[in-house]
């Protein structure tokens, strides 16, 4: 994949040796991870200016903001307070049912190539369309859950609701969409093509200390054994989508392609310096395992300033139990 591009560090210019033998290390280390996989998100100039005031006319400012902030769910550039996954109500859980309807139906009646996806869709998942539309009946089987099993109920709906694309919802989704097929982010990569990581099956290691909320679109089928309405396949199947919550985090970020230039965050340097300084196999191992699960190490020292000089109007903080906004 990287061999495609010239490789340069975030002030543009081409890596040294010593930089390029790093950043093939790190690229190894993650390629075939059990714990982690690669992610690709295209982007465009107009989307970046909405949030940064700069594009990929000026990569090094650009490299700035993305390696220090990464990109964020359009919650963070709204007015309102979205639909909260962590709120484990069922006033709310009967909310999020409602939103999902209701943006079902009014997908269906769009009318074009996407309208056509959505009907096929609740054609061929009309157990989960027809339950989602009596959210009501599934109250009972709801509260019976733990609240970490409502909590992923909600992220997995709330990751449809994001899939579907509409208008209003879209203004206010906490997800950013990704999918592990670069081929398909290239065809939305009008002007920048990102490049990172996500954690991997990470519902199964239950033992594992929580890290990013993530949803596989095509993945719903884990929300069988909560007893609520789910769906085996994604609404666009061939994105394969993989959904983050609040937005793509710096520290999973390798770095991102403008025409045939890749800009490399150099915090990947950083942490192939500290692995050469561990003298123990089980110290390199552990710390391999932290980057694929919990992403690099990233100094973030004064960033509610540094916020400041983009255009969202809040951020967020995860410190491994809770996601918080706030705003500024």
């Amino acid at each position: 994949m990287l061999s495609n591009y010239r490789l340069l560090s975030c002030n543009g210019n081409e890596l040294t040796l010593e930089e390029l033998n790093k950043l093939f290390e790190f690229y190894n280390m993650m390629s075939g991870s059990l714990n982690s996989r690669f992610i690709y998100r295209g982007e465009s100039d107009r989307n970046l200016m909405r949030q940064f005031n700069v594009d990929t006319k000026t990569p090094e400012m650009l490299s700035e903001f993305l390696f220090m902030t990464g990109e964020k769910g359009r919650i963070c550039w709204a007015d309102n307070e979205g639909i909260n996954p962590d709120d484990v109500s069922t006033e709310n859980f009967l909310r999020i049912c409602t939103s999902l309807a209701k943006y079902i139906d009014e997908g269906l009646r769009v009318g074009g190539n996407r309208a056509k996806r959505i009907k096929a869709f609740c054609e061929k998942e009309e157990k989960f369309y027809d339950g989602i539309n009596n959210g009501k009946t599934f109250v009972g089987v709801y509260e019976k859950l733990k609240p970490e099993e409502k909590r992923k109920a909600n992220l997995y709906y709330l990751a449809i609701v994001h899939t579907i694309g509409d208008k209003e919802y879209r203004e206010i989704s906490e997800y950013i969409s990704t999918t592990t097929n670069a081929g398909i982010a290239n065809r939305f990569a009008h002007d920048a093509f990102i490049f990172g990581w996500v954690p991997h099956n990470l519902w199964k290691r239950k033992a594992r200390k929580r890290t990013i909320d993530i949803v596989d679109t095509n993945q719903m089928t884990e929300m069988q054994s909560t007893g609520l309405p789910y769906c085996d396949s994604a609404v666009f199947p061939n994105q394969e989508e993989i959904a983050i919550r609040c937005g793509l985090l710096p520290h999973f970020i390798i770095g991102y392609a403008v025409g045939e230039d890749f800009y490399v965050n150099p915090t990947i340097f950083n942490a192939i310096d500290r692995m050469h300084e561990m003298t123990t196999f089980r110290e390199k191992c552990n710390y391999k395992r932290r980057i694929q699960l919990h992403g690099l190490e990233i100094n973030q020292e004064n960033f509610e300033d540094f916020c400041k000089r983009t255009n969202f109007k809040k951020y967020f903080t995860f410190d491994g139990d809770d996601y918080e906004m706030h705003w500024m």
